[in-house]
C-alpha cells in the first residue's frame, strides 16, 4: 500500500515575523560594561608611573584594597 503523507499545517506569517527580528547583535550587558570600566580603572592606576609616598595609598582606596 502506499503511504499517505499529510501536509503541514501553514503558519501565520505575521507571526513569525517578531521571532525572526531577535537576531543580529547583541549589546553587552550593563554588569559586563561596569566590570570593564573597573578592570581599566584597576589596570591605569596600576601601571602608573608616580613615585609620590601617598601615591600608593590612593592607588590602593581606587581599587578598593583591603588591607
Amino acid at each position: 500500500m502506499k503511504e499517505i503523507h499529510k501536509r503541514r499545517k501553514l503558519r501565520n506569517p505575521f507571526a513569525n515575523d517578531p521571532l525572526l527580528r531577535k537576531g543580529g547583535v547583541h549589546e553587552k550587558s550593563r554588569k559586563a560594561r561596569r566590570a570593564a570600566d573597573k578592570r581599566e580603572l584597576r589596570n591605569k592606576v596600576m601601571n602608573r608611573d608616580d613615585s609620590s609616598p601617598c601615591s600608593f595609598v590612593v592607588s590602593l582606596s581606587v581599587i578598593g584594597a583591603h588591607l
